[in-house]
C-alpha cells in the first residue's frame, strides 16, 4: 500500500507546515492502516527532494515521540541542508539542472526567516542525535549542488549507528529516477528502492 500525502506546499504554506503535514500523516496512517487494507506494524517512508528530507525528518520525529516505528527510511536526491555552503554549491552551482540561483529562489519560497535555514526540521544533517533512527537508504546523482550535503548526511548516520547505503549514481542529474523510458540508470534506482523495501517488510 502506497500512501503518497498531500502536504501544504509553499509559498502559501512556508516552513514547518510541510514537515508537521508528513508527521501528521504517517501517524494516521499507523492508526488507521486496517482501513487501509495495510499492515501498519509494517511502515517506511520515502521521498525524492523536498521529499527526501521530510522522510528522514519524519524519522527523527517518530524516534523522539516513541513511534510510530518506521523499518526504512528512503531518500532520494533529498534537501538536508538549506544553508547552500558545502563543496558541491560551488562545483556544480551552474550547468547541471538545478543551479544555485534556484535554489535561493526555492530557499525564499520556503522560509520566512534565515535563521529557520539551520532548524534541524529543515536541514536534518544539522540534527544533533541521529542514532537510533531507522535503517537508510539514500540515492543520488553524481551532478547535484546538494552532492555533499547528502554524502555529508550519509557519513552522520553511519557514524551514529544507522544501518547506511548511499549510492551514488553515476552521470546522472537530479530527477534522473523518474526518467525510466529512456535512462536505464533510472530503473536501476527504482530496483534499488523496491529491494530494499521488500526486504525491509520481510519478517
Amino acid at each position: 500500500v502506497v500512501v503518497a500525502v498531500d502536504y501544504r506546499r509553499s509559498p502559501e504554506h512556508k516552513f514547518p507546515a510541510p514537515v508537521e503535514d508528513a508527521f501528521a500523516a504517517v501517524q494516521w496512517v499507523a492508526a488507521n492502516g486496517t482501513e487501509l487494507g495495510a499492515d501498519a506494524s509494517r511502515l517506511a517512508v520515502a521521498g525524492d527532494s523536498v521529499g527526501g528530507g521530510l522522510a528522514t525528518i519524519v524519522s527523527i520525529l517518530a524516534r523522539d515521540a516513541g513511534g510510530p516505528p518506521i523499518r526504512l527510511q528512503v531518500m532520494v536526491y533529498p534537501d538536508v541542508d538549506w544553508s547552500f555552503a558545502s563543496p558541491s554549491w560551488t562545483e556544480y552551482g551552474q550547468g547541471y539542472f538545478v543551479t544555485v540561483d534556484v535554489a535561493r529562489w526555492l530557499r525564499d519560497l520556503y522560509f520566512e526567516r534565515e535563521e529557520d535555514w539551520s532548524d534541524w526540521r529543515a536541514s536534518p544533517v544539522r540534527c544533533p542525535d541521529l542514532s537510533g533512527l531507522p535503517p537508510a537508504l539514500l540515492l543520488y546523482p553524481e551532478y547535484n549542488v546538494a552532492r555533499s550535503d547528502m554524502e555529508e548526511y550519509a557519513r552522520r548516520l553511519e557514524a551514529a549507528g544507522v544501518p547506511t547505503k548511499a549510492s551514488m549514481y553515476e552521470g546522472m542529474l537530479m530527477g534522473w529516477w523518474c526518467m525510466g523510458s529512456f535512462i536505464d540508470a533510472a530503473n536501476d534506482a527504482v530496483d534499488e528502492v523496491t529491494a530494499a523495501l521488500r526486504a525491509a517488510f520481510t519478517d
